[in-house]
């Protein structure tokens, strides 16, 4: 099954905001490892958070975090942030 890839307004202007090298690694990252297996967890590049958390799953791309979730009925993942590691808070729990 292949996946569709929807950006919320917050992570599409986010990844925008970005300069273009970075933004292309970004939307070809997550078209490779989002397209077809979002929920495989890796050591080192798919982790699933524990929740309460700002999403489900968390991406790393090089010194950028996605995070999304995914929704099998639906067919798609919905990229809820995208943060650049060090420069911005990195949201590891949703606060109740």
């Amino acid at each position: 099954m292949r996946f569709k890839i929807v950006y919320t307004p917050d992570a599409s202007t986010a990844v925008r905001a970005f300069p273009a090298h970075y933004r292309q690694m970004i939307f070809e990252g997550v078209t490779v490892h989002l397209s077809h297996e979002p929920e495989r967890v890796s050591r080192s590049r798919i982790k699933r958070l524990e929740q309460p958390a700002i999403s489900t799953y968390r991406l790393r791309l090089g010194d950028f975090r996605v995070y999304y979730d995914v929704d099998k009925q639906a067919g798609h993942d919905l990229v809820l942030k995208v943060f650049c590691k060090g420069t911005q808070t990195t949201p590891e729990r949703l606060t109740l």
